[in-house]
């Protein structure tokens, strides 16, 4: 199973489960039923429930005090080029609660290795660029150039903006299929297209920033409907969303 954070997630039985970031919180009771239970984590998101005044909303904290606490068998944290500084922060949080929990640590670079090797390719990009207004998309193809050049030099913790990269949730995916290969069945859950700012606690939907730009690509969408297609011919996946049928086949 693949567990994002829409509420109402369906979630059927299986034997492991990898939740994006503090996906849990939708049906705890549900997810504590599988006997291999993995968070994976953004530290973006964490960085943020650990900030202190306005740079801290009450959401990212519940999602932080939540990984901290609940009982999860396995813990996977992707690195934020943005704040490296914070990880050892983040990381003592989490381990004070369960020390005995298994850690993994991805960089910036195996995160794009671990996508690279799935998906195909990285940035994903594909004709929805080309609606941006022109000023944006020649900002973002200079940014593509010096992340480039970043890389061939061997400074490989730039990255591409969120628009172009998997969301936590289809990393969470990308992560199961590393540990489990082609052989095993991947249901998701709870990933959707659209509100994606809209989390659940305990079946109760809960509302954060809606902050959007006209005319731009939102986070992590279009790249995610790009991995899902690509990955839809090679793995036995499916979905328990009724928003991603036209990208998977339904579950069942």
């Amino acid at each position: 199973m693949i567990l994002g954070s829409k509420p109402g997630p369906i979630i059927p039985r299986g034997e492991a489960i990898y939740c994006a970031n503090a996906a849990f919180l939708s049906a705890p009771d549900k997810v504590s039923g599988f006997a291999q239970r993995t968070i994976v984590a953004s530290s973006t998101v964490l960085a943020k429930g650990l900030a202190s005044g306005r740079e801290a909303p009450a959401i990212y904290r519940t999602k932080v005090d939540a990984i901290r606490d609940f009982r999860s068998t396995d813990l996977v944290l992707f690195e934020d080029p943005g704040r490296g500084d914070k990880l050892p922060i983040i990381r003592d949080y989490l381990s004070a609660g369960q020390p005995e929990r298994n850690e993994r640590l991805f960089s910036v670079e195996q995160r794009t290795a671990l996508t690279r090797k799935w998906v195909g390719s990285y940035p994903l990009v594909d004709a929805a660029f080309r609606t941006q207004p022109l000023a944006v998309q020649g900002r973002d193809a200079l940014e593509w150039c010096r992340w480039w050049i970043s890389w061939q030099l061997g400074s490989r913790r730039r990255d591409v903006r969120a628009k172009y990269r998997p969301s936590t949730g289809i990393l969470a995916l990308l992560v199961a299929l590393q540990d489990h290969g082609c052989s095993s069945e991947y249901v998701i859950a709870g990933i959707g297209l659209k509100d994606r700012q809209t989390y659940s606690i305990d079946g109760n939907g809960i509302v954060g920033s809606k902050h959007r730009h006209t005319n731009v690509l939102p986070m992590h969408t279009v790249a995610d409907c790009i991995a899902l297609e690509r990955l839809s011919g090679r793995v036995n996946l499916s979905t328990t969303e009724p928003e991603l049928y036209e990208l998977l086949r339904p579950f069942g």
